[in-house]
């Protein structure tokens, strides 16, 4: 039934049909999209940006203003035919392939690459697209077909697959009409294979797979020119196996693992490794989803498979935790990882990026001691390495290895069963088996720029960017794997001239700034940038990558502290010459440069430091004073006679009495601590040591005399009411609240404090003999 004929807007006089109005309907939409600076996202080659990409605004602004444009130049059959596409581009092919006459040179090129080789054997074929073919029932009469009601009746039963009654009635409906493979839904226009897989009918949709043959797997596509093999790929969720179903179209047609996607140019594998995860449904997709992704990648022929799908693929792979198939290509091609997937960027620039909530570095995951014991006793076996590379699989063979696997996974089982009631192991296991893999798929990615040139990795923009991301994240594992296969990577600088080294000092990664230890402190340390900045100038300034950085540290003193640390150290390696550097952007030496822009940290240490002095010191005095007066005032009283206190011979008064004079002692060294805080001279160097020095001090004997202070109440109290243990015990216990409230408040920030000041040396200098 053709449209009415309606003027939506000044775009065309007619809106476009089934009838022969294609040619004066295209030359009107084309010279508006022109007029309007749109025609270039129609009739261009390149792929779309990716999201991630900043002309990705500009360019999705433009596609949707070009799409409304044909939309509404269509009419009521027409439009159908690009009701689910959301590009311009895949929208104007579609029409012009379903209604431009025969014979006619089409305005836009087929779309196809032309790749070189990956190392290994990896070959790139010309991958072209798929056009849409006109199959017998895809045309005007065939959507006048499917408005029968005997049609209508079989997509209502499709729809209803939840009863059992309209699946039964919809595969004798089948049988009775074979032809209705090639029929459409009148309100969608999608094929009847492709309507049973959107509506998760799966038992329809293998019915209808057995009905077809090769050519109708291949032919019959939905309005955006997708097979029904890309279609179940898209509706791959938790809820629905397509498995077996993706199984079944396979098996009919190999054909169909080559063909390319109209709008994202990827064959059936990529699609299917790029599905969505549901969250919270993780273990959900790891059984359906990931089920068909292993399917596709062990079906798929190799040679279909190009280098920027594949680097695509082990991209894919870290950003879903799910390493078996990139696992195996990157053992094959280890140059991948250094190949553009299809967002133009290398897998080791995904990894190096990567922040999701689970880290895949050790040096990101904070644990306290008793996860990082259980971390390190955990046994996570090494993952298997391929041995036949004549074919891609994704299970390996049997060999010793998977011998020794088995009996690595019995202990690591056996160690499993001792810990699994305590909180949280099944987390720290998936944590380690995590950071295994990462630095498995490391050390073989490494392995691609062991013989490059440092003028070859300098000029390589997106490894570069790999590598100082990873170093402004602090992943440490990464930039040890780096060093370890080429020790020219400290050679690289930035658009700031500054090495790894001097970066990591800037970003205040001391694990990764160590490595300055091993390859050789004099080069990196009193080397300039192109500001004239040597180490001693780059932690002397405070930056917002070390503002940042310093943000985990409690309080605006201990800041002050680390960067007086992080000042001392660079400055042991410094030549006399270094000290004397001016450089360029603030004309000064590092020791002023440091003073300039630590002032108001120093101004905030000092303000912090003296509002907790004079806290403590408010509370100390108290204590004193009762302490004091409990000296005199002993519990019972003193006798008439000779004055002695009457309980004199008691255990408890004994108790009394030590408690009193170490909570009385320890008050007053507390108070006059705090006081010396309060009178310090508040230099730079104060913060290293003696500042912190005070406040340890003071702070443990606060911590000391109010512990004395309640042991000395309760021992007075059991005294006065001996024999009444029942309200005894229950007040002794109570005294404990305030010591519990104290350490619980204080106590974190007292046990920081004393590692940050006498703890290890954060650097841990090493000689230059002593590589990782």
């Amino acid at each position: 039934m053709a449209a009415t004929v309606v003027v939506p807007s000044a775009i065309v006089l007619k809106v476009l049909n089934t009838a022969d109005n294609y040619d004066d309907w295209s030359v009107r939409v084309k010279t508006y999209l022109q007029a309007k600076g749109l025609w270039n996202v129609v009739e261009s080659n390149t792929e779309p940006p990716s999201r991630v990409e900043a002309e990705y605004e500009g360019w999705s602004k433009k596609n949707a203003e070009a799409l409304h444009a044909i939309y509404i130049s269509c009419g009521e059959d027409t439009f159908s035919f690009i009701r689910d596409i959301d590009t311009a581009k895949a929208a104007w092919n579609t029409l012009e392939k379903k209604l431009k006459p025969a014979g006619l040179p089409t305005t836009t090129d087929e779309i196809s690459e032309h790749q070189s080789p990956v190392d290994g054997g990896l070959q790139l074929k010309d991958l072209e697209r798929r056009p849409v073919v006109n199959v017998e029932g895809d045309n005007s009469n065939s959507n006048a077909a499917a408005d029968d009601d005997i049609y209508k009746s079989f997509f209502n039963l499709v729809k209803e697959d939840w009863k059992e009654s309209s699946t039964s009635a919809a595969l004798n409906f089948l049988k009775e009409h074979p032809e209705t493979i090639r029929r459409r839904d009148p309100s969608s226009g999608l094929p009847a294979l492709h309507f049973a897989i959107k509506e998760w009918n799966t038992v329809i949709a293998k019915e209808l797979v057995r009905l077809m043959t090769e050519e109708d797997l291949e032919e019959i596509l939905d309005p955006s020119g997708r097979t029904a093999l890309f279609y179940a790929i898209d509706y791959l969720t938790p809820f629905c196996d397509m498995k077996e179903l993706v199984e079944c179209m396979v098996e009919k047609n190999k054909k169909l693992l080559s063909m390319v996607h109209p709008s994202h140019n990827m064959i059936p594998l990529v699609m299917g490794l790029m599905a969505n995860r549901f969250d919270g449904f993780d273990w959900v997709w790891r059984k359906f989803c990931k089920a068909t992704a292993d399917y596709l990648y062990s079906s798929t022929p190799r040679d279909t498979l190009n280098a920027h799908q594949a680097a695509q693929i082990i991209s894919q792979g870290f950003m879903n935790k799910i390493f078996d198939i990139s696992w195996d290509l990157i053992q094959r091609y280890p140059s991948l990882a250094i190949t553009k997937d299809l967002s133009g960027k290398y897998p080791l620039n995904t990894l190096a990026e990567s922040m999701k909530h689970e880290s895949l570095f050790l040096s990101q995951s904070r644990l306290n001691f008793w996860e990082r014991w259980i971390y390190d006793r955990i046994v996570i076996p090494p993952t298997p390495t391929i041995s036949d590379t004549s074919s891609i699989t994704v299970h390996s063979p049997e060999n010793d290895q998977c011998k020794e696997r088995r009996l690595i996974d019995s202990v690591t089982s056996l160690f499993r069963g001792l810990f699994t009631r305590f909180p949280g192991f099944n987390r720290i296991h998936r944590m380690k088996m995590l950071h295994t893999r990462i630095d498995e798929f490391l050390s073989c990615m490494c392995q691609v720029i062991e013989d490059k040139e440092v003028t070859q990795m300098q000029d390589d923009n997106l490894l570069k960017s790999a590598i100082f991301r990873a170093v402004e994240q602090g992943k440490f594992e990464f930039i040890i794997h780096l060093c370890k296969a080429n020790e020219e990577i400290c050679q690289i600088t930035n658009e700031q001239d500054m090495t790894v080294f001097q970066f990591a000092a800037d970003c205040r990664r001391e694990k990764i700034y160590r490595l300055a230890y091993v390859y050789g402190p004099w080069f990196v340390i009193n080397r300039r940038d192109k500001f004239d900045n040597n180490m001693l100038h780059t932690v002397a300034s405070f930056s917002s990558l070390a503002q940042t950085r310093m943000n985990h540290i409690r309080g605006a003193a201990l800041q002050m502290q680390r960067e007086q640390q992080w000042f001392k150290e660079v400055q042991y390696f410094t030549t006399p010459e270094g000290f004397e550097v001016i450089n360029h952007t603030d004309q000064l030496p590092p020791h002023a440069v440091f003073t300039k822009y630590h002032k108001d940290l120093m101004k905030e240490g000092e303000k912090s430091m003296k509002e907790t002095a004079t806290s403590c010191t408010v509370v100390g005095a108290l204590i004193v004073t009762m302490m004091f007066a409990a000296a005199f005032t002993v519990p019972g009283g003193n006798k008439d006679d000779t004055g002695a206190p009457i309980f004199l011979e008691a255990k408890a008064f004994i108790i009394f009495i030590i408690s009193d004079a170490i909570s009385l002692f320890s008050s007053t060294t507390s108070v006059v601590t705090f006081l010396g805080i309060l009178t310090s001279r508040y230099k730079e160097d104060d913060f290293l040591k003696s500042l912190p020095t005070k406040m340890i001090v003071g702070l443990f004997t606060l911590f000391l005399s109010i512990a004395t202070m309640m042991i000395a109440f309760s021992a007075a109290l059991y005294i006065m009411l001996h024999g009444k243990s029942w309200i005894v015990i229950p007040i002794i216990l109570l005294s404990g609240v305030p010591i519990a409230s104290f350490v619980w408040m204080q106590f974190p920030f007292f046990v920081e404090i004393f590692i940050s000041t006498y703890g290890a040396d954060i650097f841990e200098r090493k000689t230059y003999m002593d590589k990782p």
